[in-house]
């Protein structure tokens, strides 16, 4: 029986909630696993050694947070990290655009001495978990979708391989979208959109430039992100808004409305946009390698015909991490950008 634990960083244990949330699931994979470390489910004070498969949620803000973290690596054979916190910072990685001093100062005060109470120290800034430690698979989300969690635990326990989606949140919306164009003139032919495509709706012609099948093109704006030369255009949307109320219907980043399906990794089922609820992604990039912000502003800068001034004048730091970087601003361009002043 496989040997297994879970351990809770600075984040709000929703991760933990999601693992309960499977319900009888959970039974049986307890019936396969044997509990050792948890905080919720094994009434353990220390982690025992020889672990077969440690369970991560939450990011790394405090001293406390790296040591249980680093404990965790060497006692375990493979480390997961669940959820948008352990991930990429999360939510909790929007206050690094601050002074850790400042924010102490804001919340409890200017006589407040951290070195002087019996508190773990905070770093500067919140950090995903494979910041520290070797990360072996990661399950995104805020929470994480609990069938998500399932296959993962029963493709650990089978010894099978761990497949990620290759597609973005749009994928799976119902969502009704219209569908991009190619500028033929700007085409390069490198290929790239052929390659990203989900559906197959791109190919190469013989002349080197691409071409879209309007049949099987589902709208999801990847070979928007992926395009070098700014050669596939978005259709028209209306001008950014966020208190437009959605129709119900057609697509909400059409509709005016910050969504960051595009951008988004896919996997979840796409239920917060029929809901009439923006993606927020909460998931993370679709792929490594996207800037999840910058894969936005590509999306929203062709639908509205913007110019790269426009682009520079609408976006402050503040702006572009609440719009696009909630949950990944500590694994993003920012985070280098912020880490850089400090030099």
């Amino acid at each position: 029986m496989a040997k297994a634990a879970t351990i809770g960083l600075t984040g709000c244990s929703g991760c933990h909630v999601a693992l309960l949330a499977l319900g009888e699931k959970t039974l049986e994979a307890a019936s396969k696993l044997d509990i050792e470390h948890s905080y919720i489910l094994v009434d353990s004070k220390e982690m025992p050694t020889d672990i077969d498969v440690v369970i991560v949620e939450g990011g790394v803000r405090t001293s406390r947070d790296a040591e249980v973290l680093k404990v965790a690596r060497e006692r375990s054979k493979v480390l997961v990290a669940v959820g948008s916190c352990s991930c990429f910072g999360g939510t909790p990685s929007l206050a690094n655009s601050s002074r850790i001093g400042k924010l102490v100062g804001d919340i409890y005060g200017t006589g407040f001495r951290p070195d002087e109470a019996a508190i773990p120290s905070a770093n500067e800034y919140v950090m995903p978990v494979g910041k520290l430690v070797k990360v072996d698979f990661e399950v995104p989300g805020c929470p994480p979708e609990p069938r998500n969690l399932q296959e993962l635990l029963e493709d650990l326990l089978a010894g099978k391989v761990v497949e990620v989606p290759r597609y973005n949140v749009c994928k799976e919306c119902e969502m009704k979208r219209n569908k991009p164009t190619i500028l033929a003139d700007y085409c390069i032919g490198c290929g790239n959109c052929e390659a990203i495509c989900p559906e197959d709706a791109i190919v190469l012609k013989s002349t080197g430039r691409a071409a879209i099948d309007a049949e099987k093109c589902i709208g999801c704006s990847m070979c928007v992100i992926e395009c070098p030369a700014r050669a596939i255009a978005m259709p028209e949307m209306k001008a950014p808004s966020r208190t437009r109320i959605p129709d119900g219907v057609r697509c909400l980043l059409e509709q005016g409305l910050p969504c960051t399906g595009p951008s988004t990794l896919g996997g979840c089922g796409a239920p917060c946009p029929p809901s009439g609820v923006t993606c927020d992604g909460c998931r993370g990039p679709y792929r490594k390698g996207v800037e999840q912000g910058l894969a936005m502003i590509d999306v929203s800068s062709s639908a509205e015909k913007l110019t790269m001034p426009e682009v520079g004048g609408r976006y402050d730091l503040q702006t572009l991490a609440s719009l696009y970087y909630r949950y990944t601003l500590s694994r993003s361009i920012l985070q280098e950008v912020l880490e850089a002043s400090d030099r």
